[in-house]
């Protein structure tokens, strides 16, 4: 079968040297696509390996290495090819610092092609219900936003995203954390934060850095112990009396549940809402709360504003803390990204269930990722 390809590919292709030796940095979708672009267009190419910060291993039997043993080789590397969008950036000076001064990178077109024979991961009646949460928004620049989030979901474009995110967030190191979990939130009405899903409590310290009014974190995180990070563990030690470690998940009951966490250690989530895969080195049993019995349990407590990114458990977590987000009425900021219904369901449950909110949309990542719906009490906007 021929690869399909366009121009962008073609014109990547037209400025590698003939019998160029090349690596490929990145192991997604984009980076095994041009392996096969290479294999059946260029055969004069000799691809050497492919980089990747977590992984080793090989694919098809070429080589699958780590950035630190670029510098073994990069007398032999002709040009390197970046094939990421996201991390671009990183990996130019990764490269460069490694001693490999020619690079080619993708153009989200290039994307385009390598994703176009993805099914849709939205079934059709959910795509339909999807239609609901324009009505929900609260401007034309959200509806638009969502509107490219889907179709991104759902396969029809896989340009306006990425265009999206290169303008919006120029430059992702630095604007990333300014942003997420913080545009359109009224930072001055804040004392007390639920940070749910709190990882290594970077964003924790960020509350406190940029709440001017904060009195109190409590940082839900039931692998804390595995994901804290020395240099940050000292700070929120220092900051103790604002931070308060709760390791527990958040769930709609009190119970016990088994959590898995990713080899990497980059995240870790509830094997009820994803079964373990290849990528799960350990499952572990969790003490899981809701919050709404959190709140009982702190009768002196006001929440002002919810964070909450638990990869996947969302649905479950809101309605276990309906009644103390209706009641106390907090600020949200909400992942809506990791599963095509979390992306449709949760705004209608939550407009269903809030009365006089607005609705938001940020997003944050020039692909599916890091999508967040910010819901506001009318009366604060």
């Amino acid at each position: 079968m021929t690869i399909e390809i366009n121009k962008d590919t073609e014109k990547l292709l037209s400025r590698i040297a003939k019998n160029a030796k090349i690596i490929i940095y990145g192991t997604a979708e984009a980076a095994i696509y041009l392996k096969n672009v290479i294999e059946e267009k260029r055969k004069d190419i000799k691809l050497l390996s492919f980089v990747n910060t977590y992984e080793t291993g090989d694919i098809d039997g070429i080589p699958v290495i780590r950035p630190g043993s670029l510098p073994e080789i990069a007398k032999d590397v002709d040009v390197a090819i970046i094939a990421s969008v996201y991390f671009a950036d990183t990996m130019k000076f990764i490269l460069l610092i490694c001693g490999i001064k020619k690079y080619l990178k993708i153009t989200p077109k290039i994307l385009d092609i390598s994703f176009k024979t993805k099914p849709s991961n939205m079934p059709d009646e959910l795509v339909r219900k999807a239609q609901q949460v324009f009505d929900i928004l609260d401007s034309d620049k959200d509806r638009d936003l969502y509107k490219m989030a889907l179709d991104y979901r759902t396969h029809n474009d896989m340009i306006s995203l990425p265009e999206y995110h290169k303008k919006t967030n120029k430059h992702y190191v630095l604007e990333y954390p300014q942003k997420h979990y913080f545009e359109f939130i009224k930072k001055s009405k804040i004392k007390t934060v639920l940070d749910i899903g709190a990882y290594d409590c970077t964003h924790s310290l960020l509350f406190l850095a940029k709440f001017p009014n904060i009195k109190k974190v409590y940082a839900f995180e039931p692998m804390y112990d595995t994901f804290k990070k020395d240099f940050l563990d000292e700070l929120v030690i220092a900051n103790k009396d604002k931070i308060e470690n709760v390791k527990k998940a958040v769930w709609d009951k009190e119970e016990t549940l088994e959590f898995q966490q990713h080899k990497f250690e980059t995240c870790s989530k509830l094997v009820e809402v994803a079964a373990p895969n290849k990528d799960t080195v350990n499952v572990v049993k969790v003490q899981t709360i809701s919050i709404d019995k959190f709140a009982q349990q702190h009768p002196d407590m006001k929440v002002d504003y919810i964070k909450m990114d638990v990869e996947g458990a969302e649905q479950n977590a809101l309605k276990g803390g309906i009644k103390t987000i209706q009641k106390d009425r907090p600020q949200l900021a909400i992942s809506i990204y990791h599963t095509p219904q979390d992306f449709v369901e949760i705004p209608l449950y939550l407009h269903k269930n809030l009365k006089n909110y607005v609705f938001k949309l940020g997003h944050y990542c020039p692909n599916a990722a890091e999508t967040v719906l910010y819901c506001i009490p009318a009366e604060i906007m």
